[in-house]
This record gives structure tokens, C-alpha cells and sequence, in this order.
């Protein structure tokens, strides 16, 4: 018995929730210790690199557009987590490397932007999108798209280039993740 269900046990025992809606309610705790989880190694990782806020904008860009882009979705939640500690390690280790500059920032923000605006949604075998889903999250992804470009430019000529280009990470990041989803598609 993993910790979501002794959670939800406990709900029922007290009475605050009905004993007909405990999967509903253990995969809700499931879903949000996950979360937790991913949120702490995230901070942990950012400690680690001395970069915490660096982590945290570029998450916050990065899974405000993947709710609607979709992509990649690794086979199970171990191995979603362990590439998700890949991903936030690579890139703040690139964030770090890379020599950024406005002609860098430039030709990433493009390529990524198109590879978005072509691919997106990239839906998963476990959550198909219908043709009105499709349409809908094709519009939101754009909008957000947009959104972050216009926040990484406004921080870009404000002087504010690291908030940039964490933004600019969370955008080439879904491009790749959009990339990857088409591939595993593809071999499926």
C-alpha cells in the first residue's frame, strides 16, 4: 500500500469521503505527491547548481506550454521522473555553458517557435485528443508560445537576460519533447 492510498483510507475512515470515490481520490494523491516530488528535486537540483530560481522560471515556462503542446511521455511515472531529472540537470547545465547571446537566444527561440507551431499537440496513446481537442489545444499552445516569447523579449531588453533564457530553454525544450513524441508515434 503506497502513501496515497493510506491517505485516502484515512479520508474514508473519517467519513470525509465516500468509499465509491477512493480511486478517484488515491490517484489525485498520487497524481499531487508526484508533483511534490518533481517540484523538491527540481529545487534540490537548482541548489545543486547554485541556479534555484534559474530551475524554478524555467519550469514554470516550460510546463505552462506543455499542458497544451503535449510531446513525450516516458512509459511509466519512474522513468518519467528520472528523465525529468535528466532534462532540469541538462538544461541548467546548458544555461551555465552555452555563450548566450541576442543572435543564440535569436535562431533557438525560431527553431523551437516553428517546430511548435508545426507539431503542436503532440498527443500521447494515453490522453488521444479529439479533432475539436486538437484544435483547441493548437490554439492555447500558440497563444502561450507567444506569451513566453513576448516575456522573454520584454526581460531580454530590460537587462533581465537570465529570465530570458530560461524562458528560452522552456521553449526549446517542448520543441524537443513535440520532436521526441513524433519519433516514439512513429515506432509505436
Amino acid at each position: 500500500m503506497d502513501l496515497s492510498e493510506i491517505l485516502t483510507d484515512k479520508l474514508i475512515s473519517m467519513q470525509i469521503i465516500n468509499a465509491e470515490e477512493k480511486d478517484i481520490y488515491s490517484y489525485g494523491f498520487k497524481q499531487g505527491l508526484l508533483l511534490l516530488l518533481n517540484m523538491i528535486t527540481i529545487i534540490m537540483i537548482g541548489f545543486f547548481f547554485n541556479m534555484i530560481w534559474q530551475s524554478v522560471i524555467f519550469m514554470v515556462a516550460y510546463s505552462i506550454l506543455r499542458v497544451y503542446a503535449g510531446g513525450y511521455h516516458a512509459s511509466t511515472p519512474f522513468r518519467c521522473y528520472l528523465f525529468s531529472v535528466v532534462m532540469i540537470t541538462a538544461v541548467l547545465w546548458l544555461i551555465k555553458l552555452i555563450p548566450w547571446n541576442g543572435f543564440i537566444c535569436f535562431i533557438i527561440t525560431t527553431v523551437s517557435g516553428i517546430i511548435i507551431l508545426l507539431m503542436a499537440p503532440v498527443e500521447d496513446a494515453n490522453k488521444p485528443l479529439n479533432q475539436e481537442e486538437k484544435r483547441i489545444f493548437k490554439k492555447r499552445t500558440n497563444i502561450i508560445l507567444g506569451v513566453l516569447i513576448g516575456f522573454a523579449l520584454l526581460f531580454w531588453f530590460t537587462g533581465e537576460k537570465q529570465i530570458s533564457i530560461c524562458i528560452i530553454m522552456g521553449i526549446c525544450l517542448i520543441s524537443v519533447m513535440l520532436v521526441l513524441g513524433k519519433i516514439k508515434d512513429i515506432k509505436e
